[in-house]
C-alpha cells in the first residue's frame, strides 16, 4: 500500500496571568507509511497501533500585540520530525528560516 500524506493544522493561543497573550498557527503534513486502520479496528480491545515512525514537517508563526515579543510577529519556524504512536513518542526540531 502507499504511504499517505495528512495535512495537518492549528491555531491556539496561550495567556499568562500577566494578561500576555500569544497565538501560534500550525501548518504541516504527516506522513503515514502504513494506512490508518478503520475505526472499527481501532475500537477493539486487542488492537495495537504499528511501530512505525510517521515524518512530520511544517511550518509555525506566532503573533502577539506585547512589545516586548515584537520580534515573534516576523519569524517564521519550520519543522521536522517524527511520531510513533505504538511507543507514544514525538520528536520534533524546529528552527528560524526568516526574523
Amino acid at each position: 500500500m502507499a504511504a499517505r500524506a495528512s495535512r495537518v493544522g492549528d491555531r491556539c493561543e496561550r495567556s499568562s496571568p500577566s494578561g500576555l497573550s500569544v497565538g501560534v498557527t500550525l501548518l504541516g503534513s504527516m506522513h503515514d507509511p502504513t494506512l490508518t486502520p478503520p475505526l472499527e479496528a481501532m475500537l477493539d480491545p486487542e488492537f495495537e497501533f504499528a511501530d512505525v515512525d510517521m515524518s512530520l514537517h511544517g511550518a509555525a508563526w506566532c503573533q502577539t500585540m506585547a512589545p516586548q515579543y515584537a520580534f515573534v510577529n516576523h519569524t517564521v519556524y519550520s519543522s521536522t520530525g517524527t511520531r510513533n504512536v505504538a511507543r507514544g513518542e514525538v520528536r520534533v526540531s524546529a528552527y528560524v528560516n526568516r526574523s
